[in-house]
C-alpha cells in the first residue's frame, strides 16, 4: 500500500512539475500565464479577442429574440460573427475562475457577467449572458471609462442597454442552459436560456434609464 502511495505521489509530482514548465506568457495580457490545459480547451482565442467588431461583422439576423428562441441551438449561430442587441440588465456580477484569465482570484482580473433579459423581472432561465473581459476592461480604462464590475452594476442594473460584441458558444455551460437541457436533468442546474454569449462585449450603451 505504501509503495502504491509513493508511486502515485511521484507521478503527481511529475505532472505538477510538467504543468509548471508548460506555462507560457500570453501575448497582450501583461505577462499573464495560461496553462497548456486551458489552451487545449480552446477558450483562449475567442474569449480573449481584443479587436472590436466592424459593422460588417455584425449579423443582423441574430436579434435578442433569436438568441432566446427555444430548441437546441448549439449550431444555430456563427461564432465568427458579432451581434448587437437591446435588452434589460437584470444583474451584474463577477465571473468564475477561468484558465483564459489565469484562474485569477481578484475581481479585476476576472470577467464581469452581465445578465440580459426581455424584461427587468425575467427569471434566470430566460437570460442571455454578456461578458466584459479583463482585456476590454483595461482598454476602456485607457479611454477614461470605468468597466469594473462595481461600476457596471451601478450603471446598468434595471436599465435597458444596447450591447455589441462577439458571439461565443460556451459549451462548458450547455447543460446549464434551457436550450441545451430543457428538462434540467444533466450537469449543472439551469441558470440561463442559452450557452451562446456576447463574449467579449465591446460596447455598452444605456438606451433607457
Amino acid at each position: 500500500m505504501q509503495r502504491t502511495l509513493r508511486t502515485l505521489a511521484a507521478v503527481f509530482a511529475v505532472v505538477l512539475v510538467s504543468g509548471i514548465l508548460s506555462l507560457a506568457p500570453l501575448p497582450g495580457r501583461r505577462g499573464c500565464v495560461v496553462s497548456a490545459i486551458a489552451t487545449t480547451l480552446g477558450d483562449d482565442g475567442p474569449k480573449s479577442r481584443g479587436t472590436a467588431p466592424r459593422p460588417t461583422d455584425v449579423d443582423p439576423r441574430v436579434t435578442f429574440d433569436a438568441l432566446l428562441a427555444p430548441g437546441d441551438d448549439a449550431t444555430r449561430f456563427d461564432a465568427r460573427r458579432a451581434v448587437e442587441v437591446e435588452a434589460w440588465v437584470t444583474g451584474v456580477h463577477v465571473g468564475g475562475w477561468e484558465g483564459v484569465n489565469c484562474f485569477a482570484l481578484d475581481a479585476a482580473h476576472r470577467d464581469t457577467h452581465i445578465d440580459l433579459a426581455r424584461t427587468p423581472d425575467a427569471p434566470d432561465t430566460a437570460r442571455v449572458i454578456a461578458e466584459v473581459t479583463p482585456r476590454w476592461r483595461d482598454a476602456m480604462r485607457a479611454r477614461g471609462v470605468d468597466w469594473s464590475t462595481e461600476s457596471l452594476r451601478a450603471a446598468l442594473v434595471g436599465r435597458r442597454v444596447r450591447v455589441r460584441g462577439w458571439l461565443y458558444f460556451d459549451a462548458h455551460h450547455a447543460t446549464g442552459a434551457m436550450h441545451g437541457d430543457p428538462a434540467d436533468v444533466r450537469g449543472e442546474r439551469n441558470w440561463r436560456a442559452t450557452a451562446w454569449e456576447i463574449h467579449p462585449a465591446t460596447g455598452i450603451e444605456v438606451v433607457r434609464p
